[in-house]
């Protein structure tokens, strides 16, 4: 009786895959033979990631060179900016006591030039 067609003691007995899946439990298929995963998590030949994660690496941009000089461009941007705000400022100021010193001048002016109209 045990080369019964519904003798599943040993597949119930095999080894599972334990993958986590979406819903946050473990995955309930077995693993595939001399492998810890079933063949949809990676047990199947030729799934996975290279041998060196050559994939991980295809344009460069997350280098340590990459990102050391795109923090050089962002401190000189920084610096470039405080400098532009610092001359904004200065020449506000500047114009702002230039403006004084022309409205003091016409009002200084204002009553000579009618004194000298009145003349």
């Amino acid at each position: 009786m045990s080369d019964h067609v519904n003798d599943i003691g040993p597949m119930l007995a095999s080894p599972r895959c334990g993958a986590k899946t979406r819903c946050g439990g473990a995955c309930r298929s077995p693993a595939v033979h001399g492998k810890k995963r079933c063949r949809m998590h990676g047990g199947a030949p030729g799934s996975g990631a290279p041998k060196a994660n050559r994939n991980a690496r295809k344009h460069g941009l997350f280098t340590r060179d990459a990102i050391a000089e795109r923090r050089r461009i962002q401190a000189l941007l920084g610096e470039a900016r405080k400098l532009l705000e610092e001359m904004k400022c200065a020449s506000f100021a500047d114009s702002s006591q230039t403006k004084g010193k022309l409205t003091n001048q016409s009002t200084l002016t204002a009553p000579t030039q009618a004194r000298d109209s009145a003349s």
